[in-house]
């Protein structure tokens, strides 16, 4: 056979063993909401051991330690399946300042998990990430970079983006990261209806936010996409070069809860304007947004 050949071959395998996997898992699980039910024990080990022997008795004696070792992880994986199907998720916010947070009254009406605030200093964020009690987390300023190196795995936009807003620990502890932030932010510009193809946008702030619609503008035509923050080569003091910006858009905290009624700039420097995008959403309208209308 050919080398291509034994890899096509390898293909249909893992194909096969990942549907295989998949099927126990959810079977190991509706198992765990059975014994739930009936209020049995949800760890048996002496069924393990029995599994473990006669899943070694199939193998040659050079290959048994290795079977031992697949299968001892496979029960690791269905007993933190089990144990997570019979408790309610723990989800919430990270972030530094939270006080203007609408998100547990959002998640709330979404479903029924916990959803907390978990307020954090910069030092310790990492351990919080690594250790802390939580399944699901999402993430606000100004942690959506500091978190990506913490992930096991991105999402392609994830990756592309260089920030994450999104947390989830596995069944076996790996940590994968998203970014559901480009979702929303491009059928917000979409729903604005000002033409952004071809057309110059002037992003305020250099932060995760900043990284996501700036890789959104990009894909949707925006032509140059300008980055203005307070110390880079296009900032707050030169922004006359950026006069002619068809499209503004705020990913700082100017202007957010509870410090209203600034604006990170004088819309009047920017004559040739059509439309103005703000990812502050509290106050609903902000002093930006309010000089837009």
């Amino acid at each position: 056979m050919e080398l291509s050949e034994y890899r096509q071959e390898l293909d249909r395998i893992d194909e096969e063993l990942t549907r295989l996997f998949l099927r126990r898992m959810e079977i190991a699980g509706e198992i765990g909401d059975w014994k739930k039910a009936r209020g049995a024990q949800i760890l048996d080990r002496s069924r393990e051991q029995e599994k473990l022997a006669a899943v070694s008795a199939l193998c040659p004696p050079y290959r048994q330690g290795e079977v031992r070792a697949l299968y001892e992880k496979i029960f690791t994986l269905s007993r933190e399946s089990q144990r997570r199907r019979s408790l309610p998720l723990r989800c919430g916010l990270l972030g530094e300042k939270l006080g203007h947070s609408y998100s547990p009254q959002i998640h709330g009406m979404l479903a029924d998990y916990s959803y907390e605030l978990f307020e954090r200093a910069p030092d310790a964020v990492e351990d919080f990430v690594r250790h802390g009690d939580w399944d699901g987390l999402n993430v606000t300023i100004p942690y959506k970079k500091t978190v990506l190196p913490l992930c096991d795995d991105l999402s392609p936009r994830a990756r592309e983006i260089g920030s994450v807003n999104t947390l989830i620990r596995r069944p076996d502890g790996s940590i994968y990261g998203d970014n559901t932030d480009a979702y929303g932010f491009e059928l917000l510009v979409k729903r604005l209806g000002v033409p952004v193809a071809g057309k110059k946008a002037l992003i305020l702030g250099s932060g995760g936010a900043s990284a996501m619609a700036r890789v959104v503008l990009r894909q949707l035509g925006a032509d140059p996409v300008a980055i203005i923050s307070r110390h880079g080569e296009d900032n707050y003091e030169n922004l006359d070069r950026h006069a002619d910006a068809h499209l503004i858009v705020n990913t700082t905290p100017v202007g957010m809860y509870p410090n209203t009624g600034v604006s990170p700039v004088d819309l009047r420097r920017f004559p040739q304007c059509g439309g103005v995008v703000d990812v502050v959403y509290h106050p609903a309208r902000t002093a930006l947004l309010l000089q837009a209308e």
